[in-house]
């Protein structure tokens, strides 16, 4: 079989298609990300233009939650694994998806209308607690609740999140982060927070400035 021969038949494969797919998310993922204000100077978007788009993803954010109520009425309690399937690994990311996407257009719509525009200002406040929020230490905070024992750099305790007799909980001085082996609850400081207090994010946020 000749060299082109075989180069076609890999393209042709369903091997060719899974590896491409990757290599073009890694490629995505490599290119520079412009900021909303960059983004605005490249397009020169209208104000109408993107209050008419913020419209059409708020109806597209209601519609999309419409069919998430429908669909969780027809989903037995037996098939609890459907509901982790259906709605964590998809459903729930389409909407944060959104939900991304109106605040962004949100942020460039204030940059267009002026850099007195308070949204915009708020914005960059809260943006700023997240970053303070997000640089607490994951092991320090926990170390006020559990008792931590060393593994290498790392630290392990008892899971607070379910019933265990040996320690599953792992914390990463590297990345500042948390996973559980036994329930697999994962995140960062402020997941960690949110998890251990019960509050929400805005909460979670506001108390670890």
């Amino acid at each position: 079989m000749s060299k082109s021969q075989s180069n076609q038949d890999y393209i042709d494969s369903d091997e060719f298609f899974y590896h491409s797919l990757e290599l073009e998310n890694h490629w995505k993922r490599s290119l520079p990300k412009l900021n909303d204000k960059e983004l605005v100077e490249a397009f020169c978007p209208s104000k109408e233009m993107l209050s008419e788009n913020i419209s059409k993803w708020k109806k597209e954010y209601e519609r999309l939650k419409t069919e998430i109520k429908k669909d969780l009425v027809g989903i037995p309690e037996k098939d609890q694994w459907l509901y982790d399937v259906l709605f964590e690994k998809l459903r729930i990311p389409e909407l944060l998806k959104i939900e991304n996407r109106i605040f962004q257009l949100k942020r460039q719509l204030a940059i267009v209308e002026g850099p007195t525009k308070k949204l915009f200002t708020r914005y960059e406040n809260f943006q700023e607690m997240i970053a303070i929020a997000k640089s607490r230490s994951v092991i320090e905070l926990a170390r006020d609740k559990l008792e931590l024992k060393s593994s290498g750099k790392n630290f392990v305790a008892l899971c607070p999140f379910h019933n265990e007799k040996t320690p599953s909980l792992y914390f990463y001085a590297e990345t500042n982060t948390f996973y559980c082996f036994g329930c697999h609850e994962k995140g960062d400081v402020i997941k960690f927070y949110m998890l251990l207090h019960g509050v929400d994010f805005k909460n979670a946020i506001k108390s670890l400035q």
